[in-house]
């Protein structure tokens, strides 16, 4: 007996609820389309999804590498904050995530984040000038929206 023979009520109450997301794709594409069940998807999945997929990538930005030079380290820094639309998500969706930005990118404004470095002066500016661009983008565009918290 294939699914397509089953009883309405036996697939509505006793299949499907155990059936996970890509076996209830399958089971459906057997059903006529009067008898497809449909489950709607929370709005938070694909915001999980993403948050999880991203986060390991961005501690690995973050983090760098043990062996990497100044100027490496300079470049990483610049190119994560120069590329930070691309976590505009967990920005608006991770109120630790958040702060923690926003905390580094105002320090990254103030000349006291430099004493003891060995930033060159155009460096220094135009790290401020891109950390003040993304302060503002960050809180005029990307706004806190709610939380979706996601174990990683």
């Amino acid at each position: 007996m294939s699914i397509a023979q089953l009883p309405d009520d036996v697939l509505r109450y006793e299949l499907f609820p155990f059936l996970g997301f890509e076996d209830r794709i399958n089971a459906n594409r057997v059903l006529k389309p009067s008898y497809r069940i449909g489950k709607k998807m929370d709005k938070t999945v694909p915001i999980k999804l993403h948050i999880r997929m991203t986060i390991p990538f961005v501690r690995s930005l973050v983090q760098g590498s043990f062996f990497e030079s100044d100027r490496q380290k300079r470049v990483r820094i610049i190119n994560l904050i120069k590329n930070f639309r691309k976590y505009a998500v967990i920005l608006q969706h991770n109120q630790n995530f958040r702060a923690v930005t926003l905390g580094k990118l105002i320090s990254f404004t103030q000349d006291e984040e430099f004493a003891g470095s060995t930033w060159s002066s155009s460096s220094k500016e135009y790290l401020i000038h891109i950390s003040l661009e993304a302060l503002s983008a960050i809180n005029q565009f990307y706004p806190y929206k709610y939380e979706v918290s996601v174990p990683v």
